[in-house]
């Protein structure tokens, strides 16, 4: 019995048989790549969908850069019962933008991983963020003892708008404030230096008014700010840090603080002047008071500042897709 050779099929006639099968076969992967990647207000077909490509534009900040020159007198009866006065150097930046509404009910890919809510401005709230740095060189009464000191402060609050008109607008809100320095002696051998650092909530307030006419329109901005609750830490009298950190137990020198054992004051002022079309000057005043009294040591900063900078507003672009769409502006 011989076998016999299985019929080929002709080639005007398989062509067009191969593309109808592939046809079919990429008809469901279309479907399936369109149902995963999805607009706004969809469901996910899968846990691991694809949001379509979009640009998210965020909120205009306004980023005010100082530098400043003051005065500050300070004390701390750990390293001198002295009051030290002199000079301070600072650095200054402000950042503010508008804040955000989240629109749940665009959310993209509801059930997806890679799913996202959209948001939108939102004119009722503010968010206000303010980092200082501060060298300053002060001397004793006599003139022949210097003390050095370096703090680093940063403020973060939320704000929201309760009233506004010709006389400018106001927003009320919270801040909650770190601080982290110290102070170095040149006078004390065993004991020369202390280690300052806190953490505080409290009340915060942002005024602004915008006067003068088209050709020359002016900002004022002022934010203030005290201290309601928060941590502070502090050494022992006559305990170095040598001791604390090898013989003692630094998470017990953290107190509680409050404004009867450690009151503070910040006034931050500025006016921003357009120079034409080019840039804007900002030239500023600063207020800053802090003294603890804690572990039966007092310590005190007490600073005025003038500070001058530029203020500058900024639109970022997010997205998968700023890039394509704003080519001819990105460097990349």
């Amino acid at each position: 019995r011989t076998n016999k050779p299985l019929p080929i099929m002709n080639k005007p006639l398989a062509l067009p048989l191969m593309a109808l099968a592939l046809a079919l076969l990429s008809a469901p992967l279309r479907a399936q790549s369109a149902a995963d990647s999805l607009g706004a207000g969809s469901e996910a077909r899968s846990l691991f969908s694809i949001p379509e490509p979009q640009t998210r534009q965020s909120n205009i900040s306004y980023r005010s850069q100082y530098f400043g020159i003051g005065g500050m007198r300070l004390g701390h009866t750990y390293l001198t019962p002295l009051n030290y006065g002199g000079k301070v150097y600072s650095y200054t930046s402000e950042h503010t933008r508008l804040g955000y509404r989240s629109l749940p009910e665009q959310r993209v890919a509801r059930g997806s991983l890679f799913g996202y809510t959209p948001r939108t401005t939102d004119p009722r709230w503010l968010r206000h963020t303010l980092l200082n740095v501060d060298l300053a060189s002060t001397k004793n009464p006599a003139g022949n003892g210097s003390i050095y000191s370096l703090t680093a402060r940063y403020d973060w609050g939320r704000l929201r708008h309760i009233s506004a008109g010709s006389w400018g607008r106001l927003a009320i809100g919270g801040s909650v404030v770190g601080l982290a320095g110290g102070m170095y002696s040149s006078r004390n051998g065993n004991n020369p230096g202390t280690l300052d650092m806190a953490l505080s909530v409290g009340p915060s307030a942002l005024y602004s008014l915008r006067f003068g006419p088209a050709r020359l329109p002016l900002l004022l901005k002022a934010y203030a700010h005290t201290a309601l609750l928060g941590l502070a830490f502090s050494q022992e009298f006559g305990e170095t840090l040598y001791e604390l950190y090898y013989f003692g137990q630094p998470s017990r020198r953290i107190y509680l603080t409050h404004p009867l054992k450690a009151p503070t004051g910040f006034v931050l002022t500025s006016v921003d002047v357009p120079v034409l079309d080019y840039f804007t000057l900002s030239v500023g005043y600063r207020w800053d008071y802090r003294r603890t009294e804690l572990n039966h040591l007092s310590a005190y900063r007490h600073q005025h500042s003038l500070l001058i900078g530029v203020t500058t507003k900024i639109l970022p672009l997010e997205g998968r897709r700023a890039a394509d769409d704003h080519s001819t502006l990105v460097p990349f």
